[in-house]
């Protein structure tokens, strides 16, 4: 995937669902749309294609989803589609299921209970477009005080990486 300094981006989103809240799921696909409006304004973005993979066995829960899919309104600029899977393949196979079939310039990992600023893309994707050299980027993340949040994960042990492997 390469974006090109002179063009605008187009954008693909892959968000992955395990019985994940709908009422922040709403918020995040609602803050993802306007970030997207928002870039799109700015020439910076051509398309966004939002992929929801969805590793939820239950009826009910998809069933759910899909009205809150169905809720929101899809243009050119902005598609939605979901994918509820027969089993739970994990958090890695639903992103990397969208990446190998994606013809976007970038992809966006995006979890469901996360929403973005309005300039996010904006900031993100124009950073992109500076620095070729640039693969990948990680958000300054922020907590309801607007004090930095961290990951909340330990570099893994040697015995760790060892079964993992």
């Amino acid at each position: 995937m390469e974006a090109s300094l002179s063009s605008p981006i187009h954008l693909s989103v892959s968000i992955v669902l395990h019985n994940s809240s709908l009422e922040l799921l709403a918020r995040t696909l609602r803050s993802l749309e306007l970030s997207s409006r928002y870039a799109y304004g700015k020439a910076c973005l051509a398309s966004v294609s939002v992929s929801l993979i969805d590793n939820t066995t239950s009826p009910t829960y998809t069933d759910s989803v899909q009205s809150l899919i169905n809720g929101f309104e899809q243009t050119e600029g902005f598609r939605l589609t979901y994918t509820p899977l027969s089993s739970n393949q994990g958090f890695g196979y639903g992103n990397n299921m969208v990446v190998m079939n994606t013809a976007a310039g970038c992809h966006l990992v995006l979890n469901p209970d996360v929403e973005l600023d309005e300039t996010a893309l904006l900031h993100g994707l124009n950073r992109l477009r500076e620095d070729n050299s640039i693969a990948l980027l990680s958000p300054r993340v922020t907590g309801d005080s607007g004090e930095q949040e961290f990951l909340c994960k330990r570099y893994p042990s040697v015995l760790v990486l060892l079964l993992r492997a």
